[in-house]
């Protein structure tokens, strides 16, 4: 059985991904974030485990490949879920892959939406760069938002907070650059490939509840009865 309707969050660093996600998984949502597909590869000792690290040591890019199998795996397993990822596809090379996964999949095709979180590089500067990260447990805090409850040190662990060189200005910068080159090119050619699409205005939004609201008003299709179970006590958290 083929989950009802899927979802993938597309928008430069800082546009509130990983808030939304967790407004998915609240919801009964399989949150799928590349990231911690990789990291667990490797913690796990995966087939690919080898390569990822020599990716790590010698800072080149996994291969697209690589990358989709270790997706395909994890979507592979939760089709008799809703899921929604973030971080895949990263550029129009996993997005071919995925697209002609999903086209032989048939009827999966039709049951994944995109939606867009449309922000600005002055918006990705001010949200990431007051974000702090647990070292531990990797739990993240924006100072504006979210602050922890005890300066320097994560409230769930205890452990150190740091910022990471990916939340410097300068990274930032960067990463938003190879956004709007690599990534956003992916949504215009789902959109010619019918793939339905939500676009957000991110920038306007600084908390979780208003962007739940947005969902909402823009028509978001959560599953029946997951509806009921909406809640306002989600924490914001940074992307």
């Amino acid at each position: 059985m083929i989950a009802d309707v899927n979802y993938i969050l597309v928008g430069p660093c800082g546009a509130g991904k990983s808030t939304i996600m967790e407004y998915f998984r609240d919801r009964g949502f399989m949150p799928i974030s590349t990231s911690n597909l990789i990291r667990a590869e490797m913690q796990n000792g995966g087939p690919h485990a080898a390569l990822i690290q020599h990716c790590a040591v010698t800072a080149d890019n996994i291969p697209d490949d690589i990358v989709f199998s270790i997706v395909k795996s994890a979507l592979h397993a939760r089709l008799d879920r809703c899921f929604v990822m973030e971080s895949f596809p990263y550029n129009l090379a996993q997005w071919t892959y995925l697209k002609e996964w999903l086209f032989m999949l048939g009827i999966l095709s039709k049951k994944v939406h995109f939606i867009y979180l449309d922000s600005d590089l002055k918006t990705s500067v001010e949200r990431l760069g007051g974000r702090l990260t647990c070292s531990k447990c990797f739990r993240v805090y924006q100072l504006r938002v979210l602050p922890p409850k005890t300066k320097g040190k994560c409230d769930a662990c205890h452990g150190p907070l740091i910022t990471r060189e990916q939340d410097n200005p300068e990274t930032i910068r960067r990463r938003f650059d190879r956004f709007e080159s690599l990534t956003k090119p992916i949504l215009l050619d789902a959109a010619r490939s019918g793939y339905q699409m939500v676009t957000i205005d991110a920038k306007r939004f600084w908390s979780a509840e208003p962007f739940f609201q947005e969902l909402s008003r823009q028509g978001v299709g959560l599953r029946q009865e997951v509806r009921s179970r909406r809640s306002s006590s989600i924490e914001p958290s940074g992307e």
